[in-house]
Parts: structure tokens; sequence; C-alpha cells
């Protein structure tokens, strides 16, 4: 053949082979712009990129300073790793560091990191980015600091190895690394991370449409246990996806995860019908708790115990959780079922009625001063308040509700002064306040601090466990609070998405196992 005409015969072939390529890149990348799949209508994009629905998007992506619970639930255990992971019921269990050693005075813990360990920008991860990352966040206060309030000194001898010296014994130091206080950032990025990330987790920020949506992609330096098995993971927030149920239904997004009362009955409804392709709706578990906070400064009604029994035997708990369709389980004391000192036998305070009516008989209409005033945020919704205002008043407490906009309700809270009654939603772990007199509650007994003290003395997680029992029982016995439901998320999926996560996944969704 001649020359010219084999290399004629080599271009066009070149050419056609471009040709191909071009087209069936065009033809998968299709999907991507309209939503929709090659070849039908909408539907699951591929096993490779997954669109989950969340109910409310973060302010920013600033996890060292964004405060709210939205960026910990996109971002923590997907982009940011940290000291330690949380396992069922809280525990602790291996994260960056893959083992650790308590001393025998319960002063020193001495961390071993996995080794390996990169950043997303291919850097290795060591001890002195730990350090580091401590030192951030004890030095500028940033959320989560709180959990490293016993620290006396950190070092890290070689550049596997994290030793933590304490002022005195803290159980729950394992607890907070598992948190904002156990992030580990490169201080070696120069990022505007209210936008991007700098984390050694297998995912990191794709793109992120401030209120809208957040797009994570797989981390291609990842070196760990749980590698991404998606390259993408789409967050829509809210309503820029329109009804995130109705969007699963038609397949624009594979689950919406945490929906609303009157979403999570939508689901039900939809789910049932066996329309569009097939959907599973399950109900999850939560460390979250809504919690009724007495304020029980001396000059409140509340400071005798006898009137704050009386609210706690009169809140009738199961209407409460009742109210929100399915996403609450009414709480019979201080933790729900993913604490290790959860005990679904202790009914300390049972709804009776009668007998908060009796207790009561003791205090008079003046005692409580015209009634006492409920001022709580207003994303709890006016039915709450008005069923324990209900509540309380049938057995003889006058309340006066307020709902309130976020910054009313912190120039409410500020002097505690202002309220004799709030609701907050409160984790498991958060029951640690109620040891704090400077806290919501101001609340001050020496025995429940005492009580505290000995659960942080824990050597082991067994004895941690017991300890944080003895404390639970402690404090409902004093009735700080009333303790309400817990919070149970509602998810739709569609059928063929699997690896999606069941507990906690209002706060803490990794996503790494997910794939449609």
């Amino acid at each position: 053949m001649p020359k010219h005409k084999r290399s004629s015969l080599k271009s066009a072939l070149i050419f056609l082979v471009a040709l191909a390529v071009l087209t069936a890149g065009a033809y998968l990348a299709w999907p991507y712009v309209t939503g929709g799949r090659p070849g039908g209508g909408p539907g699951l994009r591929g096993e490779t990129s997954v669109r989950i629905g969340l109910r409310q998007a973060p302010a920013s992506l600033d996890i060292r300073n964004e405060a709210g619970q939205e960026v910990e639930q996109a971002l923590l255990g997907n982009v940011y790793e940290t000291v330690t992971t949380p396992g069922d019921k809280g525990l602790p269990e291996p994260g960056l560091a893959s083992k650790w050693d308590l001393s025998a005075d319960r002063l020193t813990y001495t961390f071993h990191l996995r080794r390996g360990a990169r950043f997303s920008d291919g850097s290795d991860l060591q001890s002195q980015d730990v350090l580091w990352s401590l030192e951030q966040t004890v030095k500028k206060k940033t959320p989560g600091y709180h959990g490293l309030d016993h620290l006396s000194q950190v070092t890290n001898p070689d550049p596997y190895t994290l030793v933590i010296h304490l002022s005195t014994p803290d159980a729950h130091l394992t607890r907070a690394l598992y948190g904002r206080a156990g992030i580990v950032y490169n201080s070696r990025a120069g990022i505007d991370y209210s936008s991007s990330s700098a984390g050694s987790g297998p995912y990191t920020v794709g793109s992120w449409q401030s209120g809208r949506s957040l797009t994570l992609i797989r981390n291609k330096h990842y070196q760990g246990p749980h590698p991404a098995k998606s390259d993408q993971v789409a967050f829509s927030y809210g309503n820029s996806i329109g009804d995130q149920v109705r969007a699963v239904k038609e397949g624009r997004l594979d689950a919406a995860v945490d929906l609303t009362p009157t979403q999570a009955d939508s689901a039900r409804k939809t789910a049932a019908a066996g329309t569009g392709q097939a959907l599973r709706v399950t109900t999850g578990s939560s460390r979250k708790n809504l919690v009724l906070i007495i304020n029980n400064t001396p000059t409140s009604p509340f400071a005798d115990q006898r009137c704050r029994e009386v609210v706690r035997y009169a809140v009738d708990r199961t209407a409460l959780a009742d109210l929100q369709s399915g996403t609450a389980k009414p709480l019979n004391g201080p933790v729900n079922g993913l604490s290790p000192a959860y005990d679904p036998s202790f009914n300390p305070f049972p709804h009776d009625p009668a007998k908060a009516a009796s207790l009561n008989t003791y205090f008079t209409n003046r005692y409580y001063r015209g009634g006492v005033r409920l001022v709580y945020h207003e994303s709890f919704g006016a039915q709450v308040g008005e069923r324990i205002a209900s509540d309380l008043g049938r057995v003889n407490i006058p309340v006066k509700t307020e709902m309130v906009d976020g910054t009313t309700y912190r120039d409410r809270m500020a002097d505690g002064q202002a309220y004799e009654l709030t609701l907050a939603m409160m984790d498991n772990e958060d029951n640690a306040v109620f040891a704090d007199p400077a806290s919501l509650a101001r609340f001050d007994k020496p025995e429940v601090q005492q009580s505290y003290r000995a659960l942080l003395d824990a050597a082991d997680e067994d004895g941690y466990a017991a300890g944080l029992s003895r404390y639970d029982k402690d404090l409902s016995a004093q009735s700080p609070c009333d303790w309400i439901y817990a919070r149970t998320p509602v998810i739709l999926a569609a059928q063929g998405l699997e690896g999606l996560p069941g507990s906690a996944v209002d706060t803490y969704l990794p996503v790494w196992g997910v794939t449609a």
C-alpha cells in the first residue's frame, strides 16, 4: 500500500476513534446535565454517583468555625478524619489513631497513629499535624474546644505517636476526639475553608453552592480503611430540589435523609403506593434528644425540687413525640438507646397528671407570679409549646409561651433571668452540662458535680458506662430538666441504593460506603 494511503487511513482511524470517544463522553455526561440517565427517563445515574437530599445546609463549609451541626453531618468523617471515630452507642473506635493506651494514673493517653495516612494534596499526615490541630483548637477556642479542657501538655515523640497529658482524669477525652476537637487539619494548606477543604478523608469538596448543594468527590490520595465506593456524592439541601419525596420517587435523588414530620408522612404514602421506582422507608436512631430545660436559679419557682417533679409527672412525653409523625420516640430517662448507659426499664417519672396535681398543692397560683415563661426557638414549632403549656395548665401551673427567632433567643437566654422553661436539642453526652452551674439550667448541685467527676475517673469503657449510668440516675433524681423525646430520623431511598448508614444520620453521615 502506498505510504500516503497508509497515512491517510491511519488518520481516518484516529479520527473515528476520537469521534467515538467524544460521542460516548457526551452520552455519559448528559445525565449529569439533565438529571436523567442514558437512554431513558429519570432514574439512578450510575454506580459512581449518588445524590442525597438533606434537611438544612451549613452556613459555611469552614468546620473550624461554623457552629451548626449541618457542617459536621456533611464533612465529618467524609472530608475530615478525626483521631477516634464514633462506634455503636457512642463508643470511641480507631480513627487516625489505630489504638491508644491509658496510664495507670489515668493522666496520660498515648495515641498510635495509622501509618500511611495522607491529606488530599498527597502530603503525609503525621503526629505533628495532630499536635498542631489540637493547639489551634485550644488557642482559637473553635467549636469543640471544651472537650480539651483538661489538657496540660501534648507531645509527639515520633511521627506516629502522640502523647496527651491531662491535669485531671478525663474519660470523656476519647469521645471528644471523634468530634470537632479531634479533626486533623493540614497546616500547610492555604485555602478558603468556607468553600474548600484540606482534610484526609475519603472525599474532598468538589463544588459548593451556598444554601443549595455540596458535591464531594473521591480523594485520589486517600489511604485508609474507608475508600470511597462512589466517585462523587452530591448533597441537595432544603427546597433546592423542590419536594424531596417526589424527587426520590422520580429518580432525581437517590435518597432523602432526616425527613421532616410532614415529609415522613408523604414518604410512607409514596412508598406504599408502589408507583414509579421501588422505594423503601427506614427509621433510624439519633443521639439527639429534645429536652425541656428548667431554670434552677434561686429566684425561680423551680428552685424547689418538688416543683420540678410536678413538671416531670405532668408533661406527656408520648403525646409530644406523636406530634413528630414517627420522627421521634418518647424518653423515660436522660439518654436514649445510642448511649452505653441506656436502661429501657428506667422510668422514674411516668406521665401521671393526678400525682403532678397532688404535688402541686404545695404551691399556690401566687407562687408562679402570674405564669412561668416558656421561651423557645421558633424551629421547634408552635405545637410543642402549646402542648407543654396545656399539660402544665392541667395541673395548675400557668404558662406564658413565647416562640422567638434566633437572635431574640440568644439575647433572652444570656443572663438566665428571662425564662423559667426553655427547649433545647441535646446529645446524650451533653448531660455533662448539668454539672456546670453556668449552663442554661443554672443547676448547682455538689452531689451531681461529684458524680460527674467520678465518671471522668473511669479507667476503661465498662467503668465509663457504669459511671455514666450512675451520673444519669443521680441527675434524673434531681430533675434539672425533663427529657422529652429522642429523634428517630426517617430516610426515603431508592431500592438500588446501598451502604447508607441508619444511626445518627442527622449529625454524622459517613457516605464512603454508599453506592447507587
